[in-house]
Protein backbone atom coordinates (compact mmCIF):
# COMPACT_ATOMS: atom_id res chain seq x y z
CA UNK A 1 0.00 0.00 0.00
CA UNK A 2 1.22 3.48 -0.82
CA UNK A 3 2.12 5.39 2.33
CA UNK A 4 0.32 8.72 2.62
CA UNK A 5 2.67 11.64 3.35
CA UNK A 6 2.25 13.23 6.77
CA UNK A 7 -1.15 14.92 7.08
CA UNK A 8 -0.81 18.52 8.21
CA UNK A 9 -3.00 21.51 8.98
CA UNK A 10 -2.46 25.24 8.64
CA UNK A 11 -3.80 26.95 11.75
CA UNK A 12 -4.28 30.73 11.71
CA UNK A 13 -4.83 33.22 14.50
CA UNK A 14 -8.29 34.75 14.08
CA UNK A 15 -7.31 37.95 15.90
CA UNK A 16 -4.55 38.48 13.35
CA UNK A 17 -6.77 37.46 10.46
CA UNK A 18 -9.41 39.99 11.56
CA UNK A 19 -6.68 42.64 11.83
CA UNK A 20 -5.62 41.87 8.22
CA UNK A 21 -2.42 40.16 9.36
CA UNK A 22 -1.17 36.80 8.26
CA UNK A 23 -0.12 34.77 11.32
CA UNK A 24 -0.31 31.03 11.49
CA UNK A 25 1.65 27.80 11.39
CA UNK A 26 1.68 24.43 9.62
CA UNK A 27 1.37 21.57 12.11
CA UNK A 28 1.86 17.84 11.54
CA UNK A 29 -1.55 16.38 12.36
CA UNK A 30 -0.57 12.74 12.87
CA UNK A 31 0.29 13.26 16.51
CA UNK A 32 -1.50 13.41 19.81
CA UNK A 33 -4.25 16.05 20.00
CA UNK A 34 -2.62 17.58 23.09
CA UNK A 35 0.61 18.15 21.16
CA UNK A 36 -1.32 19.83 18.35
CA UNK A 37 -3.07 22.06 20.91
CA UNK A 38 0.30 22.96 22.45
CA UNK A 39 1.63 24.03 19.04
CA UNK A 40 -1.50 26.09 18.42
CA UNK A 41 -1.08 27.77 21.81
CA UNK A 42 2.56 28.59 21.00
CA UNK A 43 1.47 30.14 17.68
CA UNK A 44 -1.23 32.20 19.43
CA UNK A 45 1.22 33.30 22.14
CA UNK A 46 3.55 34.63 19.41
CA UNK A 47 0.80 36.63 17.73
CA UNK A 48 1.76 40.22 16.83
CA UNK A 49 -1.77 41.25 17.83
CA UNK A 50 -1.03 40.30 21.41
CA UNK A 51 -4.55 39.22 22.33
CA UNK A 52 -4.93 36.14 20.13
CA UNK A 53 -7.06 33.43 21.69
CA UNK A 54 -9.05 31.93 18.82
CA UNK A 55 -7.88 30.05 15.77
CA UNK A 56 -9.22 28.38 12.65
CA UNK A 57 -7.90 25.72 10.33
CA UNK A 58 -7.39 27.50 7.02
CA UNK A 59 -5.79 24.69 5.01
CA UNK A 60 -4.73 21.08 5.14
CA UNK A 61 -2.49 18.73 3.19
CA UNK A 62 -2.27 14.97 2.74
CA UNK A 63 -5.73 14.12 4.04
CA UNK A 64 -6.74 12.80 0.62
CA UNK A 65 -10.36 13.62 -0.12
CA UNK A 66 -11.18 14.09 3.58
CA UNK A 67 -12.47 17.62 4.04
CA UNK A 68 -11.77 19.48 7.26
CA UNK A 69 -13.92 22.38 8.36
CA UNK A 70 -12.37 25.51 9.84
CA UNK A 71 -13.57 24.68 13.32
CA UNK A 72 -13.29 20.87 13.44
CA UNK A 73 -12.17 19.66 16.84
CA UNK A 74 -8.47 19.00 17.27
CA UNK A 75 -9.33 15.52 18.59
CA UNK A 76 -11.10 14.80 15.28
CA UNK A 77 -8.16 16.21 13.29
CA UNK A 78 -5.72 13.91 15.11
CA UNK A 79 -8.02 10.90 14.64
CA UNK A 80 -8.56 11.60 10.93
CA UNK A 81 -4.81 12.08 10.42
CA UNK A 82 -4.14 8.71 12.06
CA UNK A 83 -6.85 7.05 9.97
CA UNK A 84 -5.54 8.37 6.62
CA UNK A 85 -2.07 7.06 7.45
CA UNK A 86 -3.41 3.61 8.47
CA UNK A 87 -6.06 3.12 5.75
CA UNK A 88 -6.62 4.26 2.19
CA UNK A 89 -7.60 7.94 2.51
CA UNK A 90 -10.41 7.35 0.02
CA UNK A 91 -12.07 4.95 2.50
CA UNK A 92 -11.75 7.45 5.33
CA UNK A 93 -13.23 10.15 3.08
CA UNK A 94 -16.10 7.84 2.11
CA UNK A 95 -17.16 7.21 5.71
CA UNK A 96 -16.53 10.82 6.77
CA UNK A 97 -18.65 12.01 3.85
CA UNK A 98 -21.40 9.54 4.77
CA UNK A 99 -21.70 11.26 8.16
CA UNK A 100 -20.09 8.64 10.39
CA UNK A 101 -18.69 10.00 13.64
CA UNK A 102 -14.93 10.36 13.34
CA UNK A 103 -14.35 7.93 16.22
CA UNK A 104 -16.46 5.26 14.44
CA UNK A 105 -14.72 5.37 11.05
CA UNK A 106 -11.79 3.12 11.99
CA UNK A 107 -14.12 0.44 13.37
CA UNK A 108 -16.30 0.60 10.23
CA UNK A 109 -13.28 0.13 8.00
CA UNK A 110 -11.97 -2.75 10.13
CA UNK A 111 -15.38 -4.46 10.24
CA UNK A 112 -16.28 -4.06 6.57
CA UNK A 113 -13.02 -4.02 4.62
CA UNK A 114 -12.10 -7.03 2.50
CA UNK A 115 -8.87 -5.38 1.41
CA UNK A 116 -7.63 -3.55 -1.68
CA UNK A 117 -7.65 -5.51 -4.92
CA UNK A 118 -7.04 -4.92 -8.62
CA UNK A 119 -10.76 -5.58 -9.11
CA UNK A 120 -13.74 -7.14 -7.35
CA UNK A 121 -13.20 -10.19 -9.58
CA UNK A 122 -9.75 -10.65 -8.03
CA UNK A 123 -11.37 -10.99 -4.60
CA UNK A 124 -13.85 -13.50 -6.04
CA UNK A 125 -10.98 -15.46 -7.61
CA UNK A 126 -9.26 -15.59 -4.21
CA UNK A 127 -12.50 -16.82 -2.62
CA UNK A 128 -12.91 -19.53 -5.27
CA UNK A 129 -9.43 -20.85 -4.60
CA UNK A 130 -8.10 -23.98 -6.29
CA UNK A 131 -10.69 -26.43 -4.97
CA UNK A 132 -12.72 -26.65 -8.17
CA UNK A 133 -12.95 -29.94 -10.06
CA UNK A 134 -10.24 -30.24 -12.72
CA UNK A 135 -12.68 -29.71 -15.61
CA UNK A 136 -13.55 -26.22 -14.24
CA UNK A 137 -10.00 -25.00 -13.51
CA UNK A 138 -9.69 -23.31 -16.91
CA UNK A 139 -12.87 -21.34 -16.17
CA UNK A 140 -11.91 -19.89 -12.77
CA UNK A 141 -11.51 -16.32 -14.10
CA UNK A 142 -14.84 -16.42 -15.95
CA UNK A 143 -16.53 -17.74 -12.81
CA UNK A 144 -14.82 -15.05 -10.69
CA UNK A 145 -16.07 -12.29 -13.01
CA UNK A 146 -19.61 -13.70 -12.82
CA UNK A 147 -19.48 -13.84 -9.02
CA UNK A 148 -18.12 -10.27 -8.86
CA UNK A 149 -20.91 -9.10 -11.14
CA UNK A 150 -23.47 -10.78 -8.87
CA UNK A 151 -21.91 -9.22 -5.76
CA UNK A 152 -21.93 -5.79 -7.36
CA UNK A 153 -25.55 -5.97 -8.55
CA UNK A 154 -26.86 -7.51 -5.33
CA UNK A 155 -25.17 -4.82 -3.22
CA UNK A 156 -23.18 -7.38 -1.24
CA UNK A 157 -20.02 -5.33 -1.69
CA UNK A 158 -19.21 -1.68 -2.28
CA UNK A 159 -16.03 -0.80 -4.17
CA UNK A 160 -14.12 2.44 -3.82
CA UNK A 161 -11.27 3.35 -6.17
CA UNK A 162 -8.04 4.09 -4.31
CA UNK A 163 -4.53 4.96 -5.43
CA UNK A 164 -3.60 1.31 -4.86
CA UNK A 165 -6.56 -0.39 -6.56
CA UNK A 166 -10.14 -1.06 -5.52
CA UNK A 167 -11.05 -1.13 -1.82
CA UNK A 168 -13.81 -3.65 -1.20
CA UNK A 169 -16.31 -3.11 1.62
CA UNK A 170 -18.81 -5.71 2.73
CA UNK A 171 -22.41 -4.53 3.05
CA UNK A 172 -23.41 -7.52 5.19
Amino acid sequence: MTRTPTPSIYVASLADYNASRHHGVWIDADQDAEEIRAQIKTMLDRSPTGDAEDYAIHDCENFGAVELSEFISIDDVATLARLVTEHPPELVAHFHGEGYAVDEIGDEIEDRSRGVWESLADLALEDIGDDLPERFQDHRWTLAKAIANDWEHSGSYLTIRTSDGVAVLSND
